[in-house]
């Protein structure tokens, strides 16, 4: 379980991920985290708020508050998708993003550069997602 952290004011300046679940992530339990990330890279998921890589299985993202100030395309959430199982449940979260360049969020290598297109993203999430954010 992943719960009530601030998570920003990363050293390094290009790439910042706030949390990263990288392979076999089981029952992972994402509740109440702020996190901000402002990097230099621009719309690259390793430069992400929330990262998630193979193997999601039941994780629930729920009640966070994600910010992006980079101004170039850094990601909310990314999702490098080789799912198996239920996948994540991922509602009630408040997302801010600041910039013009394309992808608020990244799933399935695919960029979503708003709130309504990401919601009609399937690929390892359990739909309906977001339906609350």
């Amino acid at each position: 379980m992943i719960i009530n952290n601030m998570i920003s004011s990363f050293k390094n300046t290009s790439q910042q991920v706030g949390i990263y679940g990288y392979y076999y992530n089981y029952n992972l339990r994402i509740y109440h985290n702020s996190i901000r990330v402002s990097g230099s890279q621009t719309n690259n998921y390793s430069n992400s708020a929330m990262y998630f890589y193979y193997y999601n299985y039941n994780v629930k993202i729920k009640n966070n508050i994600l910010v992006s100030e980079s101004g170039k395309g850094s990601y909310l959430i990314s999702v490098y998708p080789y799912f198996f199982g239920t996948g994540a449940q991922i509602d009630y979260n408040a997302y801010y993003y600041v910039g013009t360049n394309s992808g608020m969020f990244y799933n399935n290598n695919q960029s979503f550069n708003d709130l309504a297109t990401w919601k009609n993203s399937t690929t390892g999430l359990v739909l309906p997602h977001d339906d609350h954010s």
